[in-house]
């Protein structure tokens, strides 16, 4: 009766101990990390146009009315210091513009999905965009108001 209680307990052990190691975390695969975005950098020609860092945003977007700009790629700063931008299909980008009367984003799928975009100036004015990441279901980053200048049409 010890023998196949004994029995009984080491094969429970085993399979125990097995099922305990196929779990889906592997410590010789590298583990994604996630992007925590905290800042921002608008780029338009090579050149910084917009910078958003520690709350405060500096610079602002121009276009003509009737015009839009040149692509315009963002890249986001992390906390560890990394610019970038998340990588993934479960982050994307969003935006939100006060006013759309005045400017409103152009762009393609492959454009956004490279952290692209052109802003199209539809009336003289100002207005305001707030860039998003979104991460899955929610919002992981939301920059303050930048400035979006619409110019007469030259």
């Amino acid at each position: 009766m010890t023998k196949q209680i004994l029995i009984i307990f080491t094969i429970w052990t085993f399979f125990v101990l097995f099922l305990a190691g196929c779990g889906d975390d592997n410590p010789v695969e590298a583990q994604e990390t996630h992007f925590e975005a905290i800042g921002l950098f608008i780029i338009s020609g090579g050149d910084t146009i917009v910078t958003y860092t520690g709350g405060i945003v500096t610079g602002s977007i121009n276009v003509d009315a009737g015009a839009e700009t040149a692509l315009l790629s963002i890249k986001f700063l992390s906390e560890d210091g990394d610019i970038g931008t998340p990588s993934g299909s479960e982050s994307s980008l969003d935006w939100e513009i006060e006013d759309i009367s005045i400017a409103d984003v152009s762009s393609h799928d492959d454009e956004l999905q490279a952290y692209k975009f052109h802003i199209s100036g539809k009336t003289e004015g100002n207005t305001t965009i707030k860039i998003i990441i979104n991460h899955n279901d929610h919002k992981d980053f939301e920059s303050k108001a930048i400035t979006i200048n619409v110019n007469p049409a030259g």
